[in-house]
């Protein structure tokens, strides 16, 4: 990884009640140009039940709903 690396995490980030170890994620986000996250799940379940989320958020660019492809499509035009 170098700082033109761009990062592009695509999931729910669900925990599944495990430790987030947000340490980890932070280590590489620091070393890379930008990290964002697509989320899949609606908004309004971000940082509920399992969801670690808010734990990783501070070390991304941008958090994204992503769950249709005009979603995707809005996010690339964003980026680019």
């Amino acid at each position: 990884m170098s700082p033109s690396t761009t990062v592009v995490i695509c999931g729910d980030a669900r925990s599944n009640y495990h430790e987030p170890e947000a340490d980890h994620f932070r280590a590489f986000a620091e070393r890379a140009k930008a990290t964002y996250w697509l989320n899949p799940e609606p908004q309004g379940y971000w940082n509920t039940g399992d969801s670690a989320l808010g734990h990783y958020s501070p070390w991304c660019s941008a958090v994204v709903e992503c769950r249709t492809l005009r979603q995707l499509e809005h996010f690339v035009e964003q980026v680019l």
